[in-house]
């Protein structure tokens, strides 16, 4: 009888230290507490309450570590406009919000602001050299390479080559229009050889310097980034 009595005062402390999670936890392993012994269902508690406690400590300090990195953030100089936007870029990418990342990605943004001023003498290069219209590329061009060769044909020339512009234009798959044939002429102005892949890279680039936003900008940035890439080698490319 007295073992009996400990046994059924066993089973009471257990049962009192049983949760409802807990004995979900449990039931969750395959085996339901009628075959458990007093014994084993006491460890089985146990090292569940131990499992519940490391993993909360665990959430606990990741949590600390967020709200020091959050707070280390926002003490930053400058959070606020681009930075923040770049805060939350790099969240929504899964990627770390470090200072170093985020003056990396700031750095780029600000070199991707030469799209917006690109001149016919750094398009001009892009198009001679057949460069891709990376933010890299661009703010090379911009600073650096020949002047543009323009020399402007004359419009009687310019209406003796409409049959072969617009036999260019169509075969770049472009519609015969005021624009594509006033790019054609641009690349004619400026000594270029009128190709089908000289057309859409010119286009190309009159779409980015036109249409260019931040958003855009910082989308591809970080894109490039989360891919393994330099944040740099991001192309600002909008035609296919």
């Amino acid at each position: 009888k007295e073992e009996d009595a400990a046994e059924e005062e066993r089973l009471d402390s257990t049962a009192d230290r049983m949760s409802r999670d807990d004995y979900k936890a449990i039931s969750e392993e395959g085996i339901s507490l009628e075959e458990y012994n007093i014994e084993r269902l006491d460890r089985a508690l146990q090292r569940i309450k131990t499992q519940r406690t490391v993993k909360e400590k665990n959430l606990a300090g990741q949590k600390e570590n967020l709200d020091k990195k959050t707070e280390e953030i926002e003490k930053m100089a400058d959070y606020n406009g681009v930075t923040k936007k770049i805060v939350q870029k790099l969240i929504d990418s899964n990627l770390p919000v470090t200072e170093a990342n985020i003056i990396k990605i700031a750095n780029v943004m600000e070199l991707a602001s030469a799209a917006l001023q690109m001149s016919d003498k750094a398009m001009n290069y892009l198009v001679k050299n057949n460069l891709k219209p990376t933010i890299e590329n661009i703010y090379k061009a911009q600073y650096s390479g020949s002047d543009s060769q323009k020399k402007e044909i004359t419009d009687e020339v310019f209406t003796s080559l409409q049959g072969q512009i617009s036999e260019i234009i169509n075969n770049a798959g472009l519609e015969v229009n005021k624009e594509n044939t006033e790019s054609a002429r641009w690349l004619l102005n400026h000594q270029l050889p009128l190709t089908e892949n000289t057309l859409w890279a010119y286009r190309d680039l009159s779409l980015i310097k036109n249409n260019t936003q931040e958003e855009a900008v910082l989308e591809k940035t970080v894109e490039a980034f989360a891919a393994g890439k330099a944040p740099e080698s991001a192309s600002l490319g909008i035609a296919a």
